[in-house]
């Protein structure tokens, strides 16, 4: 996903940066060959970006945002915005990953503390912030330091350098719905030209947060490219829309896995059976499904985490933020919904199935889909198989 909203950014004649500290060299060559400008450390990537969209696996979005809030206090940043007269005051951090709405306030509060967040302050919040008692000051803090350091009896406060205030950042919450955008071959423009944006085929790309920060710090003109639409001025929103809308699809995907592999491992011909009937009777499931499961094993690894947010959105407690379905059935429903894709990424080979190896499965045509559909779930049941004939000690008790 990363790699397409890249391209189209660069499309439009946007610079399109990343950090390629921890990437690997084949990740790192794809960088390069895609334009996108690499920097070796967080704090030079993050002193030279204006908007920094993070589109990680749902298990890193938070440790993403802390490396984020640890280099907007770096030197190194700090001096690489000034030196680039960044016209943005505020960095703008939005987190269009699959997590929950928690998760996603979460990474609110730790963008927060670097010193500029842009969560909305309550009077009530304000109140509680007059009542507390207060710490020690700054003035007092650093003398302190100073007495422990032993300072000369000439030295004075002034003496001591002040910590430099990092860069500000405003957040908002995001999400994509939909496959990566591309460009159709036919509309493939000449090298190093623009492209129109409606020539090319996009997700959804959704925003939530104030409108304070969207109006200023996400232009218009972008929102356009993107595709974007800002469907609430409230952190959390985007996220839940993006969950709701993902338990439907890829919770459709690991039913389809439970049917379709308990139909192999009973009997090989029940199978064909079970996909003609689907035809018949429920074309539009079964057209779905002929597009989804051929495309599911090489992202399975990155759906466990993301099953595992949609159950805490849905068993979120009720509160001024909203809340879920009731009690704990949505987080035990999509804990076993991650389950079933932690055994396709980890205990079949189907888990080891890179993206590239997609290429000559998409082929169009009824037939043809139908016959990677059986193929991509006989490959899962027979691993599944694998693991329910291995004694109950030696698996995990939660397989479904």
């Amino acid at each position: 996903m990363g790699f397409g909203i890249a391209k189209l950014l660069i499309s439009h004649d946007y610079t399109v940066t990343t950090c390629t500290a921890g990437r690997s060299q084949t990740t790192i060559s794809r960088i390069s060959s895609a334009s996108i400008k690499g920097y070796d450390m967080d704090a030079d990537f993050v002193g030279n970006s204006d908007i920094i969209l993070s589109i990680v696996p749902p298990r890193d979005a938070v440790a993403t945002a802390k490396r984020v809030a640890k280099a907007a206090q770096d030197d190194g940043a700090l001096d690489a915005r000034s030196a680039r007269k960044a016209s943005a005051e505020r960095l703008l951090y939005i987190d269009m990953n699959a997590i929950s709405p928690v998760t996603s306030r979460r990474i609110a509060q730790v963008l927060t503390q670097t010193g500029a967040g842009s969560k909305d302050r309550s009077n009530s919040e304000e109140q509680e912030d007059i009542q507390r008692p207060r710490r020690l000051s700054l003035r007092q803090r650093l003398s302190s330091f100073a007495n422990s350091q032993s300072l000369s009896p000439t030295s004075t406060i002034s003496d001591v350098p002040l910590p430099r205030p990092p860069i500000p950042i405003s957040y908002l919450d995001g999400g994509i719905i939909g496959g990566p955008p591309y460009l159709p071959p036919k509309a493939t423009t000449t090298t190093g030209g623009s492209s129109t944006n409606s020539s090319w085929i996009l997700p959804s790309l959704i925003v939530s947060g104030p409108p304070t920060t969207t109006d200023t710090l996400l232009p218009r003109s972008l929102q356009t490219i993107l595709n974007a639409t800002i469907v609430s001025p409230t952190i959390g929103h985007a996220s839940t829309l993006k969950c709701s809308f993902a338990s439907l699809t890829k919770g459709l995907t690991a039913i389809a896995i439970l049917s379709f592999t308990t139909a192999q491992s009973q009997s090989p011909s029940i199978l064909p059976h079970l996909l003609n009937h689907l035809e018949r009777y429920a074309p539009a499931q079964h057209k779905f499904l002929q597009s989804s499961l051929p495309k599911m094993p090489h992202k399975a690894y990155r759906w466990i985490d993301e099953m595992r947010e949609i159950g805490q959105t849905f068993s979120a407690p009720v509160d001024e933020q909203g809340g879920g379905f009731s009690n704990e059935a949505g987080k035990r429903l999509f804990d076993a919904v991650a389950e079933v894709y932690r055994v396709v990424s980890e205990d079949t080979e189907l888990g080891d199935r890179k993206q590239s190896d997609q290429g000559s499965r998409s082929g169009t045509g009824s037939s043809g889909g139908l016959k990677r559909t059986r193929s991509s779930i006989e490959e899962v049941a027979d691993g599944s198989e694998r693991i329910l004939k291995q004694k109950p000690t030696e698996r995990d008790s939660s397989l479904i």
